[in-house]
C-alpha cells in the first residue's frame, strides 16, 4: 500500500504544481527507496515486488492526465526527442509482434517496461530550469549519505544499503559490496564538472573525495576502467594543448596510485590475465565462469547466432518478453547465470551484459535505433555554448554507460538514461531563455 500511496501523492503535487516534492517521490520509488528501505516492505501490497513499477505507474498517470501538454512542447522538435520517438515506435512494433507469436501481453509488459522510461523526459519539460536543479543537488546529498555508508559497509563487512554484495574469497580478506548508490555517476560527472550548488571548494573536494572511493571500493574491474578512460577522454576533449599533457601526466601519476593499493593491482592483473585468452574464443570450450571476459563473449555470440537463425531475428530478436515466460525455457542457449530459486540458466536478462539482451530481446534494428539516442544526446550536447560544464557531465555519463556495457546492464537501466534526459531538458531549457532574452532585448 505504500508505494500506491506515493504515487497517488507524486501525482497529486505534480498536478498542484509542487514538481519538486512529486518528483523526489518519484525518484525515491525509481531508486528503490533510496536503496535504505528494504523493498520487501516498501512494495507490501503492491501488486510488483519492485517500487520501480510504481515510478512508472507516476509517469503513465501523468502522462494520461498532461501528455497532449507534453507533446505540443518546443522540446518535441529537438533531435533527441525525435530519436526517442523512433525507438518507441518500434518498441511498440517488438510489443505486437511478440503478441502476435504468442507472448502474453504481461510478458511482453514486463520485457518492455524500462524502455518506457526513456519517454519520461516528457515530465521536465514542464518544470523550471530552477527546479531541476533543486531536485539535482538533492539527490546529490542524497547520494553523498548513501556513498557514506556504502564505504562503511567495506569497513564493517555489514550490509548498510540494499542490494547484491560478493565476497571475495582470497588472501586480502575483502568484502565486495556491488550494491553502490544508483545515482553515483550523476553525483561524480556533477561534482567534477559542474557543481552548480554554491557550495565551498572544501566542501565540494570532500563529495569528490567520497564518491571517488565509492567508485574504487566495489574494485569493479570494467567500472575503475570506464572512469578512467571518461576521464581521459573529457581532459583530451575539453582542455588546451598544455592543459592536456597536464592531464595526461596527472592521470598516470593517479594509475600508479591505484596500482600500488594491493587489491586493486590484483584486480587489475586479473583482468589483464583474463584478456589473454582470447584465443580460446572461437574454440568449443564452454566456459561457465562470469567472471571471465571470455564467458562475457561466448554469452553474446551465442544469442547473435541464435537471432541470426530464427525469422525476422535481425528486426525483432526473440521479441520483449519476461525471464519467467514459458517460451523462454525453452530456448536453446547455454551460457547464463544459474537461477537461484528453480536453478535453471537465465537466458533474457543478465546483470553484466548489455548486449546480449539487447539484441535478444530488439533484434539489431531495435539495438541501433535504441544506440542512436545516446549518439544523438552525444553530439548534439557534449559541446554546446550554452553551458559547457552540462555538456562535460552529460558526455561523461554517456561514455561511462557505453564503457561499463560489457560488465554490467546499467547502459539499459532507467537510473542511467532519466539524469541524461533530465541535464538535456535543463540545457533547452537554456537555450530557450537565451532567446527570450534576445527577443526581449531587441524589442526594448
Amino acid at each position: 500500500m505504500i508505494c500506491y500511496l506515493l504515487v497517488v501523492i507524486s501525482i497529486a503535487q505534480y498536478i498542484r504544481k509542487e514538481y519538486f516534492y512529486s518528483l523526489l517521490i518519484f525518484f525515491f520509488l525509481l531508486l528503490e527507496g533510496f536503496q535504505v528501505i528494504p523493498l520487501n516492505i516498501l512494495t507490501i501490497g503492491f501488486f510488483s515486488g519492485s517500487s520501480i513499477d510504481a515510478s512508472l505507474l507516476v509517469f503513465l498517470g501523468l502522462f494520461v492526465l498532461r501528455g497532449n501538454y507534453w507533446i505540443k512542447n518546443a522540446v518535441r522538435k529537438t533531435k533527441f526527442a525525435k530519436a526517442i520517438f523512433i525507438f518507441i515506435f518500434i518498441l511498440i512494433s517488438n510489443v505486437i509482434y511478440g503478441l502476435l507469436i504468442g507472448y502474453s501481453f504481461g510478458d511482453v509488459f514486463k520485457g518492455a517496461r524500462l524502455y518506457i522510461f526513456l519517454l519520461s523526459f516528457l515530465m521536465f519539460t514542464e518544470i523550471s530550469e530552477v527546479e531541476l536543479i533543486r531536485v539535482l543537488k538533492v539527490l546529490l546529498i542524497i547520494t553523498f549519505v548513501q556513498s557514506i555508508l556504502f564505504l562503511l559497509q567495506v569497513v564493517t563487512g555489514q550490509t548498510l544499503l540494499q542490494g547484491p554484495k560478493e565476497l571475495l574469497v582470497n588472501d586480502l580478506k575483502y568484502t565486495r559490496f556491488y550494491n553502490t548508490p544508483k545515482l553515483l555517476d550523476l553525483s561524480l560527472a556533477i561534482t567534477l564538472f559542474w557543481f552548480p550548488f554554491g557550495y565551498s571548494k572544501k566542501i565540494r573536494f570532500v563529495f569528490i573525495f567520497i564518491f571517488v572511493l565509492a567508485v574504487l571500493a566495489p574494485l569493479h574491474r570494467g567500472y575503475m576502467f570506464a572512469w578512467f578512460l571518461t576521464v581521459a577522454i573529457h581532459s583530451l576533449i575539453y582542455n588546451s594543448y598544455t592543459k592536456k599533457i597536464i592531464y595526461v601526466i596527472l592521470l598516470g601519476f593517479l594509475l600508479i596510485i591505484i596500482l600500488s593499493v594491493e587489491v586493486l593491482r590484483s584486480r587489475v592483473f586479473e583482468a589483464i590475465n583474463q584478456l589473454s585468452i582470447l584465443s580460446d574464443i572461437f574454440s568449443n570450450r564452454v566456459i561457465y565462469d562470469s567472471n571471465t571476459f571470455l564467458y562475457r563473449v561466448n554469452h553474446l555470440t551465442e544469442r547473435l547466432s541464435y537471432i541470426n537463425n530464427i525469422p525476422l531475428g535481425w528486426l525483432f530478436g526473440i521479441g520483449l518478453v519476461d525471464e519467467k515466460a514459458p517460451e523462454v525455457l525453452t530456448l536453446p542457449l547455454r551460457y547464463g547465470l544459474p537461477d537461484p530459486i528453480s536453478g535453471n540458466i537465465v537466458k533474457v536478462y543478465t546483470p553484466d551484459l548489455v548486449w546480449s539482451m539487447l539484441f535478444l530481446t530488439m533484434g539489431y534494428i531495435g539495438a541501433f535505433f535504441y544506440v542512436n539516442i545516446f549518439i544523438v544526446l552525444a553530439r548534439r550536447y557534449s559541446y554546446n555554448t550554452i553551458n559547457l560544464n552540462i555538456s562535460k557531465v552529460i558526455l561523461s555519463l554517456i561514455l561511462i554507460g557505453a564503457f561499463s556495457s560489457f560488465t554490467s546492464n546499467t547502459f539499459l537501466q532507467p537510473h542511467f538514461f532519466i539524469p541524461i534526459l533530465l541535464l538535456a531538458i535543463i540545457v533547452e531549457k537554456k537555450k530557450i531563455a537565451g532567446k527570450q532574452r534576445l527577443i526581449k532585448y531587441r524589442v526594448t
